[in-house]
């Protein structure tokens, strides 16, 4: 229950007594006629090249229907024409999941493993080696300040006088260090995706914007909207990780076009999907 004021009456919450009961039905609940699992492999290195990679062990592990790196991943044509919200400058590099030999960051996918059940495509999934080639990751905020860059403003920004705080009577300047925090959201995050004739496409996701997921799923792979169906009906908790497509839904619907199957993929853990850097914070405030 939600409490407006201590004068008003309670609000419920539409779906607050599903969730907590469990009644409520959330994307990787749902189930299709012929559906395969992939399991997603991240680097074990956080910047360096991929030298070499064996999935050949994967390949012929029980019930694997197919294992995908960067020698083999199925193109997204979409992702040739920018802007798309699955395009991500890394300074002088455009990450593109499985795209490459290279490595940008610290649990950078490099292989997903599909299997006709979950536990041979995890399997499957530890048989993969990659050797990588090593280069010094930059991951200390403060040591490398200097190399920060500020994101362009639009050119007609104002807000009062640049630096006016210091030339004040009296000031003072004091640097907070935040710690890491991890958000554990009910739902995990995640997508299944079918195709049908027609270059149709259904996906079950974990997302706070069906209309947003089906606009990039339609632009990544250069199809109508309306071919695109998505289903969300409950989001177990977002906090901001269903704003957008993550690259590795696109990377799911690419693979299940490929191998003509429904593809479910649940992510155990978010953050090594994240093409960024999750370190404290500091934050400076001045007065």
């Amino acid at each position: 229950m939600i409490q407006q004021s201590p004068s008003a009456d309670p609000i419920s919450r539409v779906d607050g007594k599903l969730k907590v009961t469990g009644g409520a039905k959330y994307f990787a609940e749902f189930d299709m006629a012929g559906l395969v699992h992939c399991v997603m492999v991240g680097s074990t290195v956080t910047r360096g090249r991929i030298l070499s990679i064996d999935t050949k062990a994967a390949g012929n592990a029980p019930g694997v229907l197919a294992v995908f790196t960067h020698l083999n991943m199925p193109a997204v044509p979409g992702w040739d024409t920018p802007p798309n919200n699955n395009n991500l400058s890394l300074g002088k590099h455009r990450y593109r999941i499985l795209g490459s030999n290279e490595i940008l960051f610290n649990g950078q996918p490099i292989a997903f493993a599909v299997a006709d059940t979950l536990e041979r495509a995890q399997y499957a999934a530890s048989l993969i080696k990659a050797v990588y080639e090593q280069d010094t990751p930059h991951t200390d905020l403060a040591a490398d300040r200097s190399k920060a860059m500020m994101l362009p403003r639009s050119p007609d920004y104002k807000r009062g006088e640049e630096d006016a705080y210091r030339k004040g009577e009296n000031s003072m300047e004091v640097v907070y260090t935040m710690p890491l925090e991890v958000h554990n959201p009910m739902e995990l995050h995640g997508i299944t995706a079918s195709w049908e004739e027609g270059d149709r496409l259904t996906v079950y996701a974990k997302t706070q914007g069906v209309k947003s997921t089906q606009r990039s799923m339609a632009a990544a792979f250069r199809i109508p909207e309306k071919n695109v169906q998505v289903y969300s009906e409950f989001v177990g908790g977002g906090f901001g990780m269903g704003l957008r497509t993550w690259p590795q839904e696109v990377a799911v619907a690419a693979i299940a076009r490929q191998l003509k199957k429904p593809v479910k993929m649940v992510q155990a853990a978010t953050r090594c999907s994240l093409p960024w850097v999750t370190a404290p914070r500091p934050y400076r405030r001045s007065e």
